[in-house]
């Protein structure tokens, strides 16, 4: 990944909508749409080869696993982190094992 951003519609701590911009490292966007995901702890689908599993922790924070199965893998690939969201909600940075991502709030 070489940069992205996060498009909160809605999140009310019980449910997220929105999207994710990810750009590849050959520069091909990666979108992933958050429809009304519930912090459940449970799987949602967010495109037909990657699901997450969100926890809602506080209003700056929550929790995510995620699970991508992509054809040619024999096995899902797997991992989680813990997101942060600053105080003017503009930025979220997500730590994981062995990752950092960090997303900016985009502007209009």
């Amino acid at each position: 990944m070489t940069g992205g951003f996060w498009v909160f519609e809605r999140d009310d701590g019980k449910t997220r909508r929105g999207h994710v911009v990810q750009y590849a490292a050959n520069g091909r966007p990666l979108v992933y749409y958050y429809d009304d995901i519930p912090y459940d702890g449970s799987f949602h689908w967010l495109d037909d080869w990657y699901k997450e599993a969100e926890t809602y922790l506080d209003d700056h924070t929550f929790n995510f696993a995620w699970e991508l199965q992509r054809a040619g893998m024999s096995e899902p690939s797997t991992g989680s982190a813990t997101c942060k969201i600053n105080d003017d909600r503009s930025v979220i940075r997500c730590d994981g094992t062995g990752f950092i991502e960090v997303y900016v709030k985009k502007q209009n």
